[in-house]
């Protein structure tokens, strides 16, 4: 699996790119212009342009890789908040961090474990959510109003 398809949802083309490199399910990202990400066997970031289908940069991340034979076993995987991708490579037991900006790794951290999946947040609080501030609203579900022991658990 070398190619990338890049889907136009406005009119339904698509692009077939070639990497020259496999790549997997964890491989994949947009960055923050909606730029495809992939991940490759070649140990590089490639970036794409979803419209074009050009390659518009590369920056080698780690050694090459290979796809391991069962889907449950650790491989690199990649995923973005803001500007920032967080990429891991299992092999060196590491944690990448890349400006995409700058295209650049910014930190690499040593991890005393095996990475195999990755989630990313950037704590913030979502949209529309309510924010707690330490007391809970009358009647709010799951509370007894009339018995209520303030000691018993944490706000």
């Amino acid at each position: 699996m070398t190619e990338v398809s890049l889907v136009d949802t406005a009119s339904g083309e698509i692009t077939i790119v070639d990497l020259d490199a496999a790549y997997n399910f964890r491989s994949l990202a947009r960055g923050p212009e909606g730029e495809a990400l992939v991940l490759a066997e070649d140990g590089q970031l490639h970036v794409i342009d979803p419209e074009t289908g050009e390659h518009t940069d590369q920056l080698e991340i780690m050694e090459e890789w290979t796809e391991p034979e069962e889907w449950q076993e650790p491989r690199p995987a990649i995923r973005v908040v803001d500007d920032i991708a967080y990429i891991t490579e299992p092999d060196a037991q590491t944690l990448h961090m890349v400006d995409l900006g700058s295209m650049e790794i910014i930190n690499s951290a040593e991890l005393d474990f095996t990475p195999n999946e990755i989630a990313a947040v950037d704590g913030r609080t979502a949209e529309g959510a309510q924010e707690h501030e330490g007391e809970h609203a009358e009647g709010e579900e799951g509370h007894d109003d009339e018995d209520h022991d303030h000691e018993d658990h944490d706000h």
